[in-house]
């Protein structure tokens, strides 16, 4: 496995998940963040306080994330700090 993806990990929509499922879900991605595997999280909250659970979780377990709408009509965003968690460098630019 190089990489693994989850969607509605701490939002369902602008919902919050219970903390359950949460807890649950991270013990399952443990290895592979453990293994220093990428984990792209995808999420779909609409409203800033639940992009802003989604930012924080992502920040808080080493997740990359990126906030879409749920028919990927849009490219949607990946937040800077689940991109710092990212193992994988950009390619330097050519001049």
């Amino acid at each position: 496995m190089d990489a693994i993806g989850i969607e509605d990990l701490f939002t369902e929509g602008n919902r919050a998940q219970p903390r359950s499922h949460v807890n649950e879900m991270l013990g399952h991605l443990k290895p592979a963040t453990a293994a220093g595997k990428p984990v792209l999280l995808i999420e779909y909250g609409t409203k800033p306080e639940s992009v802003q659970r989604s930012v924080a979780g992502a920040r808080e377990n080493g997740l990359l994330l990126l906030v879409t709408d749920r028919h990927l009509k849009t490219i949607g965003r990946c937040e800077p700090a689940a991109e710092a968690a990212s193992p994988f460098k950009p390619p330097l630019s050519r001049k």
